[in-house]
């Protein structure tokens, strides 16, 4: 059953005669939806933008940001409303003045949720139920300076740079709270955890699509600062050398020494800032490794049971090829013909 709540986040009717649904929770980005059912005036009522879709077997809630209606004279007419889930209110902010953030990435990600969600200065910014969940005490540090950046491609860069997931759960007190985390290694490069293998070999995949992509891949690249001509600050980020080089140039002279409160940032402060901004240009030119796959909903390894978002497994393919990517999505399919769930693993190697 999909339960739908309205924007006061109380219940206000069920849909269970779906034709299909599509429910894709995400470790790094949103998660998505489609509900696809009978046109009526009940159902129309329940699926208003805003509104709120829940599911009993997920902490993934939807957001209704779409709403079509299609007209069939054969089938008769349909309803489709589609949306993001609760990270998607990262994308309703920006950075509203210059952040200067020298700490680990956790709590900069927490600073920046307080400064422009819970406590921003102008009180027309503030969301009355947002809320931060517990620390996990991640120690991987950051060094960055933001001006109008969008918060969740801020969020979802660094997670990606560090192998974080986050999700915005509703808690029991209506409050949306967001929380970071990171998935459990189950795959054969480790001993401490039972491993989760999909193989043709185990008869739990039905399919595989496997992609191998340096095309678009850089791994060092000259970071350009403030300043102008031979006087411009720079900085070199990426250590490797000859034809395994693939070079890029950033511009980063909207990163100021200058801060609001007067100060001035050290060499070493600045040069931090450039590291930063280089490492998440990188970020963004991966050398990627994929896997997708349709996996067997109910053999030996079950979504929520056995593995969950951001778990590393093993996957080997029908050619002997293996690899020990990260679970970065799960699509959840049902209609007439039952549950379908398909995996999309993918290994990113960035360098520094």
């Amino acid at each position: 059953d999909v339960y739908i709540l309205n924007r006061d986040l109380n219940a206000i009717g069920i849909i269970d005669d779906y034709g299909s649904l599509i429910w894709t929770p995400r470790y790094f980005e949103p998660g998505d939806f489609e509900i696809y059912t009978n046109a009526s005036e009940k159902t129309l009522a329940l699926l208003q933008l805003d509104n709120y879709v829940t599911r009993p077997d997920s902490d993934m809630v939807g957001i209704i940001e779409t709403v079509q209606i299609e007209s069939d004279p054969e089938v008769g007419d349909h309803i489709i409303a589609k949306g993001r889930c609760l990270k998607s209110l990262l994308d309703r902010r920006v950075v509203w003045s210059l952040t200067n953030i020298e700490d680990t990435v956790e709590n900069g990600v927490r600073r920046l949720l307080t400064e422009n969600f819970i406590s921003p200065i102008h009180s027309s910014r503030k969301v009355e139920n947002f809320i931060l969940g517990g620390s996990q005490g991640f120690t991987e540090t950051m060094s960055a300076q933001y001006t109008g950046d969008n918060i969740l491609e801020i969020v979802v860069n660094l997670c990606k740079q560090n192998g974080y997931g986050f999700k915005v759960i509703l808690n029991d007190e209506k409050k949306f709270e967001f929380q970071m985390y990171q998935g459990i290694d189950r795959s054969y490069n480790q001993t401490s955890n039972p491993y989760v293998v999909f193989s043709p070999e185990f008869e739990n995949i039905v399919s595989s699509d496997y992609n191998h992509d340096k095309s678009t891949l850089k791994n060092a690249c000259n970071v350009a600062g403030e300043g102008e001509g031979l006087s411009r600050k720079t900085y070199a980020v990426g250590s490797v050398s000859g034809l395994d080089r693939r070079e890029m140039f950033v511009d980063a002279n909207d990163i100021s020494s200058q801060l609001e409160d007067g100060s001035t940032l050290s060499t070493a402060q600045y040069n931090n800032l450039l590291i930063q901004r280089g490492r998440e240009n990188l970020a963004e030119n991966p050398e990627t490794l994929s896997f997708e796959g349709e996996v067997e909903s109910i053999r030996q390894f079950v979504f929520g049971r056995d593995y969950f978002l951001g778990d590393i497994v093993t996957v080997k393919n029908s050619y002997g090829v293996i690899e020990h990517p990260r679970v970065i999505s799960v699509i959840q399919s049902h209609d007439e013909n039952g549950l379908l769930t398909i995996p999309a693993f993918s290994f990113m190697e960035v360098y520094e």
